[in-house]
């Protein structure tokens, strides 16, 4: 199209064009061009809501919230000549003056030539204009002077991979290489990735390309920590009344509460499902590090033809969108009154993303398969597009790598063919270490300093990236589910007395499994018939489960019982203090006949993994249950054992939680004992003591104690005598394997705060090669390389426990 000088022009498009359009003004002074985007061209012809009238709408509950967004849109634009029924609701919101409409707005369109920027597919627009009268024509990008960079015979580069390693490997290489070659290119690129999840490897690589890295995302406003307990407080209170708080997010979800008047709304139940709703369709801005290439998941179609874009994940609503717009009228409905379908929607859509990668430099970064996950996600988009893309295989021989990341390289693809080390290999090692992210923690978890003892690289990533629950497999998420939902039932139970249990176990089981549900769908994770059966199996053997907890009292002289009780504790060091925050799961007080109380720590395992082993402590292992001891020990936790006068009778774990293996009778019905033999208490310490091993479990033998009884098992034991040993083997006292476990925790702190976060596997059993020991967390495929790799402890344990048998035999031949 031509345009001349002594015509008025106006130009309606996108927003994503209109900064396009106004380059080409500038260039063209004489031109006289006005741009509009399609809902101005609404609030000109037809009206604006002056006032959102969706409060108003909600409190007739009716409508929910995204309903009324649609609704609304509807109502503006449609043809509503045949719709009585939202002809009368226009008519009612007009007399209650929502509406402002603006007599002269046609004259705006009056002697000017209408023109549509790539709105070829924008069905609603040309049904609105014309009903308006006004006569239009379709405009291109290439009528204002862009020009492609790609086109059928030349399509955009798109490369194969076969998981993110490989992608982010090539990734960083062709950077590299592009800004050793032009060091303005570093600027003008952008790399687009799905979320957080992503951030590991952008440490990673960015550290072994020396290039720093920096991410700019849009998290889900339900994602802020504070947000989300007020939600749970909301929920759990039934009421929209918050204090008010300080945090600027919390402070937001007033505002939204206060704008929308759900307290106003007589259903609370419809009320909180138009929050979620109106939640969800907000978000937060997260920026991790100040410089540095930039990764991004939002999309920006600012058109600039020097940029250099990246693409690394291609599922819907990242790249790529699908509409849908059953919910409220059918797509034969919406094209009645003339107004977008879904499947219109979605056209447009790709006619944007495809007008983008025409007009600029792109490489896509295809088919990251996840990790441990079978499912690979290609883009429908290059499908349509029928663009093909070549499966990218080894080093990427164009781009420009460090001697580590080249040594690194070679080394993973040594190993998983399996190919025998040569001496560059047997010199590689990948620590991930001395770690230029900065940790602030001042305090530190009990549980999550055993993660150090089984590999520092998992305690980073947990506790430092906090990536654990972000990238693990469905079947993990829901163990993790299914334990909060145990542990919040367990410590219901030694919270309040219970006058009919059936009863309140349905109530507070159906409470407990609501919650977790919801938050698990707030972290986009969704419950499948799969979940609900599960849970379903989760509720009849838990409630058999915990009757015959509850019968411990029977069989013992409980006199007291707490749960999920915090606690503090510090460790000291020459260098260092070192604090500590947690919760005990339970504590039991029992009294023996000599008129003496003890206590006894437990803690839950709601699934196969989570047990004690003594041998362990001293190299960082098995820390949590002690360190419960120690913390008990001091003045701050004085009155959980009733200031010091308690006897610690010992610790240990329960299972709760049923495995494959129980036996089931022909009634299909967990036998007692079956169930008995699962939750005792056979992974501890106690004390050898008469006294309070019946006070605890009257079933144990007095003449044959070690064997133990129902409730409690009885190795390993101390008595009051310090010389007592722990070990059968060797001389092992109390005192001795406390000073252990302090050794063992100062040691893995002095580390942790030197950012050592080495990858090391801890295992006592190693098989061929390629048989993987390590199962603490989900990127073997990347930090395990060989056998060699792992740390078997089985050489320190017997050295360190020799060594003490022989100073205590030094020490009495003396």
């Amino acid at each position: 199209m031509q345009f001349e000088k002594e015509k008025k022009y106006l130009i309606v498009s996108e927003r994503e064009y209109g900064s396009l359009v106004f380059l080409f003004k500038k260039k063209n002074p004489l031109f006289d061009i006005q741009w509009m985007h399609p809902e101005q061209v609404y609030d000109e012809l037809g009206f604006v809501y002056q006032k959102d009238p969706i409060p108003y709408l909600l409190k007739k509950q009716k409508y929910d919230y995204s309903q009324c967004r649609k609704l609304l849109s509807i109502l503006r634009i449609g043809d509503l000549s045949k719709q009585n029924e939202y002809c009368s609701l226009l008519e009612e919101l007009d007399q209650n003056q929502f509406l402002k409409r603006d007599d002269l707005g046609i004259l705006k369109f009056k002697n000017k030539m209408v023109l549509l920027l790539e709105e070829e597919e924008n069905f609603e627009l040309h049904e609105f204009l014309n009903r308006k009268g006004i006569s239009w024509i379709n405009l291109t990008l290439e009528d204002l002077g862009l020009k492609k960079k790609y086109d059928e015979v030349n399509p955009p580069k798109i490369l194969e991979f076969d998981h993110k390693f490989l992608q982010y490997s090539y990734l960083f290489s062709d950077i590299r290489k592009r800004i050793l070659e032009d060091e303005k290119v570093k600027d003008k690129i952008t790399i687009l990735v799905k979320d957080q999840q992503d951030i590991f490897y952008i440490n990673y690589f960015s550290s072994l390309f020396k290039l720093e890295s920096r991410m700019k995302l849009r998290i889900p406003f339900v994602a802020n920590e504070e947000v989300a307990k007020a939600i749970h407080t909301i929920f759990k209170n039934k009421s929209f009344v918050l204090d008010e708080s300080q945090d600027e997010a919390v402070s937001y979800l007033i505002k939204i509460i206060k704008t929308y008047d759900l307290a106003a709304i007589p259903s609370f139940d419809f009320a909180y499902s138009c929050l979620m709703e109106i939640l969800a369709t907000k978000t937060l801005s997260y920026a991790y590090h100040e410089k540095g290439l930039l990764f991004t998941n939002t999309f920006d179609f600012t058109f600039d033809e020097n940029e250099l874009i990246y693409v690394t994940n291609f599922q819907h609503d990242d790249f790529y969108k699908e509409y849908d717009d059953n919910n409220l009228l059918s797509d034969d409905q919406l094209e009645e009154i003339g107004v977008n379908p879904s499947y219109v929607k979605t056209k447009m859509d790709r006619r944007k993303k495809l007008n983008y990668v025409q007009y600029h430099s792109f490489v896509f970064l295809s088919r990251v398969l996840l990790h441990l996950k079978d499912k690979i996600y290609a883009s429908q988009f290059l499908s349509e597009m029928k663009w093909t893309s070549r499966k990218q295989k080894g080093l990427n021989e164009d781009g420009v790598y460090t001697l580590d990341a080249k040594k690194m390289m070679n080394a993973y693809f040594k190993d998983i063919n399996h190919d025998k080390p040569d001496n560059e290999y047997r010199n590689y090692h990948h620590q991930y270490q001395k770690i230029k992210h900065k940790i602030s923690q001042s305090s530190y978890s009990f549980s999550r300093l055993d993660n150090y003892f089984k590999c520092p690289f998992y305690y980073y990533l947990e506790s430092v990236l906090k990536l654990s629950n972000k990238d693990v497999g469905e079947n993990d998420k829901l163990a993790i589910y299914r334990g909060n939902l145990i542990h919040a039932i367990f410590e219901d139970i030694y919270t309040r007395s219970y006058a009919d249990f059936d009863k309140a176990y349905d109530e507070i089981f159906t409470l407990k499994y609501q919650e977790i549900k919801e938050d698990a769908e707030k972290s986009g994770y969704s419950f499948s018939p799969k979940e609900e059966v599960s849970f379903a199996f989760v509720y009849k053997w838990l409630k058999d489960l915990i009757k015959i907890v509850l019968t411990h009292k029977e069989h013992s002289n409980i006199v007291e019982e707490k749960a999920e009780e915090e606690i503090t504790f510090t460790l000291k060091d020459n260098e260092d203090v070192y604090s500590f925050k947690g919760r005990i799961d339970k504590l039991v007080y029992t009294q023996g006949a000599s008129k003496q109380r003890y206590y006894t720590i437990i803690d839950y395992k709601t699934g196969s993994s989570g047990s004690f082993d003594l041998k362990k402590c001293f190299l960082g292992g098995s820390l949590q249950l002690p360190i419960y001891y120690l913390a008990l020990k001091e003045k701050e936790n004085y009155e959980l054992t009733h200031n010091g006068t308690d006897h610690f009778g010992g610790f240990g774990i329960q299972h709760t939680y049923f495995p494959s293996s129980i036996p089931v009778s022909k009634e299909h019905i967990y036998g007692k004992e079956s169930i008995m033999n699962q939750i005792c208490i056979a992974q501890g310490i106690i004390y050898l003591d008469e006294d309070y091993v019946l006070s605890f479990d009257n079933t144990f033998k007095a003449d044959a104690m070690q064997k133990g009884g129902k409730y409690r098992k009885g190795k390993p034991s101390f008595s009051s005598n310090k010389d007592s040993s722990l070990l059968s083997d060797c001389k092992y006292t109390l005192d001795q394997f406390i000073e252990d476990v302090k050794c063992g925790a100062i040691t893995s702190l002095r580390k942790i705060k030197e950012n050592d976060f080495s990858i090391s596997p801890t295992a006592t059993k190693l098989g061929p090669h390629g048989d993987e020991p390590c199962q603490y967390c989900h990127y073997k495929d990347i930090c395990y390389h060989a056998k060699a790799d792992v740390r078997d402890i089985s050489d320190e344990i017997s050295k360190h426990f020799v060594l003490k048998k022989d100073i205590s035999t030094t020490e009495e031949d003396e």
